[in-house]
């Protein structure tokens, strides 16, 4: 792919580097809270419906008992992202993440190059066709799933194409908005177990296996599965789009990080407390969206199908934009790079007029509308095998990534891994090659 030429000698401005005034470092609370943006922006890319689907599940097999896996796996999320925004932000040359991978070799940003086109192409097929056929339902039947699927990606290009990050962040709150009042408002509805909750999420219960799924596999798969998806490269770039560079920005980026986590964790426990108060007690599983829509159908009458897939829509939206913007972001630095060696640049602010940008954003949106196609496969088995699929380039990055920030030659002295970030990039490293080969004996 070609891309604008690249200006060399990034800069240590904040207003040079993203092309607008450097944020003001915030001082009080209140500026912490009306600070953040892109944690909230990175955390419903990341969240997708077969995360809803496995709160669900493990909800109605084991009711309370595993909550801690989820909060443990988000939570590992958590350390995992925020080593990764330490680089971008605190690294001896100030220097993007990938122009760090291009030190290691130059086969690493070419991997995901390469993993960023395949996996932006397969995260929106599934991702498209679920929204056509979910807007279908809330329009009452009306059109053609791949009907409203096209108008969902006309939108997303107005959306990523002509507004700044500022709109992108406000839209994200809007979609968050929706997702409160149908999951975390639903499992208020029901009435969780203040009691089963704390026990849940503090006790580190495993309970004997019950059905298909053990508990120990839920719980390495989890954590496992976190630690190197492609998409925990994207958060940098949206940090780079606030206009955030240097190590004085590195307090409000990780209480930004942390708030999208905590975020996460609401919204995924929501849905674990209905199917842990209504299917567990009455041995009932969940294995499709079909089953979680029934579930809220149980529990709210009528009015329940349309609320679910509300916020089954919302979830859809927000990973669709911010796949196609994350990976337009990653590739065009990418392309900046690989033409121009570590030390060319582009200012954040020019970004998505960037060819690369504007092609990944074309086939990440386009390309899978194949897939609307009425005999083509349906949502949930382009979601098992999109996921499946995914698993696969974990430990790649997760080694990749412990390496550079680890390393005082890259990151410097100063800021490289203490013995305690190293500890936790080891163990989901290990976690995540179990993750790779689980996935690969499930494909087989």
């Amino acid at each position: 792919m070609t891309t604008n030429p690249p200006t060399t000698a990034r800069t240590h401005s904040a207003a040079q580097t993203a092309g607008v005034a450097a944020p003001p470092i915030p001082r009080s609370f209140l500026e912490y809270v009306t600070s953040f943006g892109p944690g909230l922006v990175v955390a419903l890319t990341w969240l997708g419906a077969s995360d809803l689907v496995n709160s669900a599940l493990a909800g109605a097999e084991y009711g309370y008992a595993l909550m801690w896996a989820l909060v443990a796996a988000l939570l590992a999320r958590f350390a995992f992202v925020n080593i990764i925004a330490k680089y971008e932000l605190c690294n001896e040359r100030d220097e993007t993440l990938m122009a760090g991978l291009l030190r290691i070799h130059k086969i690493v940003p070419m991997m995901i190059l390469f993993l960023s086109v395949l996996m932006g192409h397969l995260f929106e097929a599934y991702l498209i066709r679920g929204i056509g056929e979910t807007t279908r339902v809330l329009a009452f039947g009306v059109g053609e799933p791949w009907m409203w699927s096209l108008a969902w990606v006309a939108a997303t290009f107005l959306l990523v194409f002509g507004g700044a990050f500022k709109t992108l962040e406000r839209v994200f709150y809007v979609f968050l908005a929706m997702l409160s009042v149908t999951f975390i408002g639903v499992a208020l509805w029901v009435g969780p177990s203040p009691t089963g909750i704390l026990k849940g999420v503090l006790l580190f219960q495993v309970p004997p296996s019950a059905g298909d799924f053990q508990p120990v596999l839920v719980v390495v798969s989890l954590i496992g599965g976190v630690a190197g998806s492609v998409a925990n490269l994207l958060y940098p770039y949206f940090i780079r789009q606030k206009g955030w560079s240097g190590p004085q920005y590195r307090r409000v980026q990780t209480y930004d990080l942390l708030f999208g986590i905590m975020v996460l964790i609401l919204l995924d426990l929501s849905v674990w407390i209905v199917a842990a108060e209504v299917l567990h007690p009455a041995g009932m599983h969940v294995r499709t969206l079909d089953d979680l829509a029934q579930l809220f159908i149980m529990v709210l009458g009528p009015i329940g199908k349309p609320l679910f897939h509300a916020g089954l829509l919302a979830t859809m939206a927000t990973t669709i934009i911010g796949v196609a913007t994350g990976f337009g972001y990653m590739c065009q630095d990418i392309a900046v790079k690989l033409s121009g060696g570590p030390g060319a640049s582009m200012p954040a602010a020019e970004m998505k007029h960037g060819r690369t940008f504007r092609a990944l954003v074309i086939w990440c949106l386009i390309s899978p509308l194949i897939w609307t196609i009425p005999s083509m496969p349906g949502f949930v088995p382009l979601t098992v095998a999109v996921n499946a699929i995914s698993t696969m380039a974990i430990p790649l990055l997760a080694g990749v990534l412990w390496y550079l920030t680890a390393n005082a030659r890259f990151i410097g002295h100063k800021y490289k891994n203490t013995v305690w970030e190293n500890l936790t990039m080891a163990v989901l490293f290990g976690l995540a090659l179990y993750a790779m080969w689980q996935s690969a004996a499930s494909l087989i």
